[in-house]
């Protein structure tokens, strides 16, 4: 349950934005999100070009991800109730294990299954996580804050689009796939290393 506030104003964002833990969260969410959003968007051409999947098992595997993800929103729900941060963590941990694995790994079918599983339980996880953590760090300013953390999922999914089309005609397929990895360690380091103190 959250208190009645004020309708957000200019003031309101900007002393919502002077808290270090609101400013931790969003850093956080940039990271992940941004990493995520590049490997994800991008996975097609991963499996298409590596182990040459065809089109109906790259669907099946899109599948897994998703259920997955309703299962890591179900954890992260339970789990956020007693930390946030180390379950933000947590989850950012956990997508940058699934996509290190498929990306170094992901030659056979049985361990894309895999990977994309723990990718997709790690996505479900972290964004229920970081909600509860946002609005813990501006509990009198709810509104503006819960705007402040929409706008930076939104930046942070269009920047990983594009990052991720820059990769993967620089670099090659594989390369947005590591970069959510990347990406999604840097995040929980901030949350761990930033956030927890």
């Amino acid at each position: 349950t959250l208190p009645t506030a004020t309708p957000p104003s200019i003031a309101s964002f900007r002393m919502t934005l002077s808290r270090p833990a609101v400013l931790t969260g969003l850093t956080t969410v940039f990271f992940v999100l941004c990493g995520n959003t590049a490997g994800i968007s991008f996975v097609r051409p991963f499996l298409e070009a590596g182990p040459q999947l065809d089109v109906k098992t790259i669907s099946i595997v899109l599948l897994t991800f998703g259920v997955a993800g309703f299962f890591g929103n179900l954890i992260g729900g339970a789990l956020s109730s007693r930390s946030p941060a180390l379950t933000a963590a947590g989850g950012a941990l956990v997508i940058a294990a699934g996509t290190t694995v498929l990306a170094s790994q992901g030659s056979t079918t049985s361990i894309i299954f895999v990977a994309i599983a723990i990718w997709g339980l790690g996505f479900g996880t972290f964004p229920v996580a970081i909600s509860s953590w946002n609005a813990q760090a501006a509990p009198d300013q709810a509104e503006t804050a819960g705007a402040l953390l929409s706008t930076a999922f939104q930046v942070a999914i269009a920047s990983g689009a594009v990052l991720g089309g820059l990769l993967l005609e620089g670099l090659g397929a594989v390369a947005p796939i590591y970069s959510a990895g990347l990406a999604a360690v840097t995040g929980a380091s901030v949350m761990l290393l930033v956030g927890r103190s």
